[in-house]
């Protein structure tokens, strides 16, 4: 049985990962404008040239990566608790979303605020990363609005909120803002931040509801 296809699959493969995990590296120590392919070849070990056999262009290094780290674990997350309450689902949520910034908080703070000053990055990280957090987002205020559980409220706000609040703490948490200075544990902030927006959607919420 010839297993060179399969050999060579599994080069492309980890050559890819090792890309990858170059650019990450970098991208967290120096920022992304200021890396170049170049730099990334030679902290992977390769030429300029064979990065362009796997990558196209700096920024689809960026999002090969920011998709199956952001987004996936978001999707499989939400498969998972299918069956779960709400406020559940709620803490799962921010709690995943935390994790994500522990494991990857040099990246991402370096991205998001060169983001800032980049249009160019901003649209593609809103088409690859934001809109698809948000379209799943979305569909749980909505599936919970249709149900019952949840009062109408404007879907789109409520979740660009949720999204914006978790950001606003991943950079406050450690710094300013942090649980250092409010005697707050993290999973005492994530317990508030979940029941927060859950009173906020709940059906018997004495806030007014929006008009759709």
């Amino acid at each position: 049985m010839d297993t060179s296809g399969k050999r060579t699959r599994k080069t492309a493969l980890a050559r890819r990962e090792e890309i990858l995990a170059a650019a990450m590296r970098l991208f967290a120590r120096q920022g992304y404008a200021r890396t170049t392919t170049k730099e990334i070849a030679q902290e992977a070990g390769i030429s300029e040239g064979t990065i362009y056999r796997y990558f196209s262009s700096k920024q689809e290094i960026l999002f090969a990566f920011s998709v199956p780290a952001i987004i996936t674990p978001l999707h499989e997350l939400l498969d998972q608790m299918a069956d779960a309450d709400d406020l559940t689902v709620l803490r799962a949520l921010i709690l995943n979303r935390f994790k994500l910034w522990d494991e990857w908080r040099d990246v991402l703070r370096a991205v998001m605020s060169e983001a800032f000053f980049n249009a160019e990055l901003v649209e593609a990280f809103y088409q690859h990363i934001a809109r698809a957090g948000l379209n799943l987002l979305e569909a749980f205020i909505t599936r919970g609005i249709a149900e019952g559980r949840f009062r109408p409220v404007r879907v789109a706000v409520v979740s660009r909120s949720l999204l914006g609040m978790m950001i606003a703490h991943f950079h406050l948490w450690n710094g300013v803002l942090g649980g250092q200075h409010t005697g707050i544990s993290r999973e005492e902030l994530i317990d508030e931040l979940a029941q927060l927006l859950y009173n906020a959607l709940l059906r018997h919420s004495t806030l007014p509801e929006a008009t759709l």
